[in-house]
């Protein structure tokens, strides 16, 4: 797999002798989209398998962040092209691979995750740090509603925009709903506290009329 990666990035540099950047750009921008001038039908494919990797390497934490900052900066490259087929599929190319990212990367807590419900990785940590969920919520305004792609990239938008925007809104409302929790538990110990106070203090004045 490795050997066919290589040979095909090798293929696409003959194409594109002038391209001077990352090589992480060019195989978001490049090798990552169906329909480039390569030979190897399969490049998309084994691109994806190759960046999906670096995604899960959660013990090289400086890669991850390098792919993703990539990610958005081909983003922006894509959204910025005209419009023709060429840019859907670079937009769809990139809306799989941040949804092969969320399902591959690794849990936290694989028990906390079936408890909460949707637990972030690393990455899905990272693609909310560097504000994804409002560049993918902005894709709309950059494309043309008559396009007869739009459709078919607006279902891959949407699958990693569900993902993510479930994480925000599940850390929006568990700090206020802990929070909350917090100050009623705070609450009853006082209530408790001023019940306890005021019956020993009926039974004070109780055995003291009892003395008399």
């Amino acid at each position: 797999m490795e050997i066919k990666i290589t040979l095909a990035t090798l293929k696409c540099l003959l194409f594109a002798p002038q391209y001077e950047g990352p090589v992480l750009a060019f195989i978001l921008d490049h090798l990552l989209p169906s329909g480039t001038p390569t030979d190897n039908e399969d490049t998309p494919s084994f691109a994806r398998i190759l960046l999906a990797t670096i995604a899960t390497c959660h013990q090289a934490p400086e890669a991850q962040q390098a792919l993703v900052a990539e990610m958005k900066a081909s983003l922006g490259r894509a959204l910025s092209l005209p419009e023709s087929t060429a840019k859907h599929s670079r937009l769809q190319a990139i809306f799989t691979l941040v949804q092969t990212m969320i399902e591959t990367g690794p849990q936290s807590s694989q028990h906390a995750a079936a408890a909460a419900g949707v637990q972030p990785n690393n990455v899905m940590k990272l693609l909310l740090k560097k504000g994804l969920v409002n560049d993918l919520a902005r894709v709309p305004h950059s494309l043309d509603l008559a396009s007869p792609n739009f459709v078919a990239t607006i279902n891959c938008l949407l699958k990693p925009m569900e993902k993510l925007s479930g994480v925000v809104n599940q850390q929006s409302s568990s700090g206020p709903s802990s929070a909350a929790g917090k100050d009623r538990a705070t609450g009853g110990d006082l209530q408790t506290a001023s019940g306890q106070g005021t019956g020993t203090g009926s039974e004070s004045q109780q055995a003291s009329s009892t003395g008399t």
